[in-house]
């Protein structure tokens, strides 16, 4: 790898300046000629030269300090300022501060020193403070892209079943999502040959390949589970067959697998308690079906019938041969 040269860095100085991240800088050294790195290798690099250097880059770009200051902050600035205030008078405030910033006269910098001045008489527990304000938490959504894999997938249950894929085969993706994929992008494209691309990708990543046949749709597949059919699931789990099961709770084989799994996982509130049940249950089952161990006297008793009727048959059949022997003679 080559060395960093000061024209390298001081282009990736100025980029960071104009607010790129690490990855857009090294895309943009890539386009400006130089050599191909990692952001995080600009990231150490950059930072280190900074701190042993005082480096200083030029640059034509305004900083949001130098901005005129928001309406939210005037507005905060008036709130502050006339806490007893009426309402046409903090418009009236509010108006000279918008327009004093439209002239360039007070800037984000200037507001934002004089919302901490006024932020220091104000109570910190209150949460008043305009920093506080301005946050706020942010959704948890999945931002990762679509995978070849997630679209081969979608395109073979559309073309192939016709219908949607369950959100389940999925991981981080729901129904809608999978629904907008198809009707945005999948369905725009050329799907002749669809199949064969799939079957020859899959045997070169040495993936198994579906068949490609219709499944068979169970009424209570995404209906929810009732505490007596989650009982009776974890008692008959093991012995069931899987047409059985399929049948039984009208689900596929594989939800029902997942359903116990949940329960063996402590998933559920009510996990603990169907556990319990459920092992008390197959415990009296086993005991019920266990063979009643009979008594000494009655073991004694037994064994006493069987020898007699032992001896009864011996005797019978002694009979038997002397009868035939009579018969022959006459």
């Amino acid at each position: 790898m080559e060395k960093y040269t000061t024209e390298q860095i001081g282009f990736a100085i100025k980029c960071r300046n104009e607010g790129l991240s690490w990855t857009k800088v090294a895309d943009k050294m890539v386009e400006a000629g130089f050599p191909k790195r990692s952001g995080a290798n600009l990231r150490a690099t950059i930072t280190r030269i900074q701190g042993q250097y005082d480096v200083k880059v030029e640059s034509n770009v305004p900083h949001w300090k130098d901005d005129p200051a928001t309406r939210k902050q005037c507005k905060y600035i008036s709130a502050l300022t006339l806490k007893n205030g009426t309402k046409k008078e903090l418009e009236r405030l509010t108006n000279q501060l918008i327009t004093s910033a439209n002239k360039g006269d007070f800037t984000k910098e200037q507001a934002k020193g004089m919302i901490e001045t006024l932020e220091g008489d104000v109570n910190k527990a209150e949460g008043t403070s305009y920093k506080g304000r301005k946050k706020s938490k942010s959704k948890k959504t999945n931002h990762k892209r679509w995978t070849s894999e997630e679209d081969d997938i979608v395109i073979e249950w559309k073309t192939t079943k016709g219908k949607y894929p369950p959100a389940t085969l999925f991981k981080g993706r729901t129904y809608k999502a999978i629904v907008a994929r198809w009707n945005r992008v999948l369905s725009k494209r050329n799907l002749n040959g669809t199949r064969t691309e799939y079957v020859n990708n899959h045997k070169k990543e040495d993936k198994p390949v579906t068949m490609g046949i219709a499944t068979v749709s169970y009424p209570n597949t995404h209906k929810a589970w009732t505490y007596n059919e989650s009982l009776e699931a974890m008692v008959m789990w093991h012995s069931l067959p899987i047409d059985e099961a399929r049948q039984k709770f009208g689900r596929p084989y594989w939800v029902i697998a997942k359903h116990v799994e949940k329960h063996f996982d402590f998933y559920y509130d009510t996990s603990e308690t169907i556990m319990r049940r459920a092992t008390e249950i197959k415990n009296n089952m086993k005991t019920q079906s266990l063979p009643v161990k009979k008594s000494l006297l009655q073991r004694w008793k037994d064994r006493r019938s069987d020898r007699k009727s032992k001896k009864l048959q011996k005797k019978i059949d002694r009979t038997k041969k002397k009868l035939k022997k009579m018969e022959v003679k006459q």
